[in-house]
């Protein structure tokens, strides 16, 4: 009995166990057999959290950055600010 060729390592907040697979098992996943993932964007507490950090990361906003905005959209959240640019021609 050999160790296994794969180990697959979730992230914590997922909740699943580590997975210890051989080649055979690891290449065999039967996609159909899965079920749909509800919620894709987890850790993250929703989708919209997912996307804001996706986009704050690959335009690397350094901390300061991101705070700002999110200050921003609480702000225009609660009505008390308003932003009328719809893309980058206005910057």
């Amino acid at each position: 009995d050999h160790p296994p060729d794969f180990k697959t390592e979730f992230h914590p907040h997922s909740k699943h166990l580590t997975l210890f697979q051989s080649t055979e098992e690891f290449s065999q996943q039967n996609l159909e057999c899965m079920p749909p993932d509800c919620e894709p964007w987890c850790p993250f507490a929703s989708e919209g959290d997912y996307i804001f950090a996706s986009i704050a990361m690959e335009a690397g906003l350094s901390s300061n950055q991101v705070d700002s905005l999110l200050k921003l959209v609480h702000c225009i959240s609660q009505g008390t600010a308003g932003v009328m640019l719809c893309n980058d021609v206005g910057l």
